[in-house]
């Protein structure tokens, strides 16, 4: 059973079926840009966060929350998360009717730690993931993210081990058998084109946009005795 199929079957936050919109019909109608602009705080550089992450991601059934976190120096354990939440509630649109997402960060070696949807259901990708470098003083770009093959494994596992309700509120954390998003620059808005749009919504730093490279990576959990353990 696919992630769009289970969120009718569990009858998540939002009905959809497992026919909702594929990554190419979210581009056939792209919506007005913002009216506000998202990204006048949030992306803003300050203090030791001297750099930004941006990359470009598409709508799905289901909003979705990616989590990207430094290394520590070893280059075993991950840090503090920058998160990414994908939604429609003040998106910065492109014109292909997807989204562009854009925090500021500290400089560093980052994975894509985790992703959660709904609230309740997560993966934490520390068995397979990527890495990528964020350089100081610059905006970097990691192309389009497909989301769907990590939001299926997650499904999967919640269907494999029963765990398709929420647990008194507390988040149901899948550790094995994830996969991790993808990012690929082919067939993305632009770097300086999506440098453009964060523009217009609010993102005023003077910084420049660099095209990432990202690697194959693993990393430890530092798991603690509660419900759901951690994925740090």
């Amino acid at each position: 059973m696919k992630f769009r199929e289970i969120l009718a079957a569990a009858a998540l936050a939002m009905a959809c079926s497992a026919a909702g919109p594929s990554l190419a019909q979210t581009a056939e109608a792209p919506p007005p840009p913002p009216a506000k602009p998202v990204f006048a705080k949030i992306a803003v550089p300050k203090g030791e966060k001297t750099a930004a992450i941006m990359f470009e991601a598409p709508i799905v059934p289901g909003d979705y929350m990616l989590l990207l976190s430094p290394l520590t120096e070893d280059g075993q354990y991950t840090q503090n998360a920058e998160t990414f939440t994908v939604r429609e509630k003040k998106a910065v649109w492109t014109r292909r009717g997807t989204t562009l997402q854009l925090r500021s960060a500290k400089p560093g070696t980052y994975v894509v730690r985790m992703m959660t949807t709904q609230t309740w259901w997560g993966g934490c990708f520390s068995e397979s993931t990527v890495k990528f470098t964020v350089e100081p003083g610059k905006v970097t770009y990691l192309g389009r993210i497909d989301p769907l093959s990590s939001l299926d494994s997650i499904t999967a596992e919640l269907v494999r081990t029963g765990k398709t309700t929420s647990s008194g509120g507390q988040l149901r954390l899948m550790k094995e058998n994830m996969i991790a998003p993808s990012f690929t620059l082919e067939g993305a808005t632009a770097p300086g084109e999506a440098l453009r749009i964060a523009r217009e919504a609010g993102f005023t730093p003077d910084l420049p946009v660099v095209a990432a490279v990202t690697l194959p990576a693993s990393f430890k959990r530092r798991d603690k005795t509660d419900l759901t353990g951690y994925c740090q």
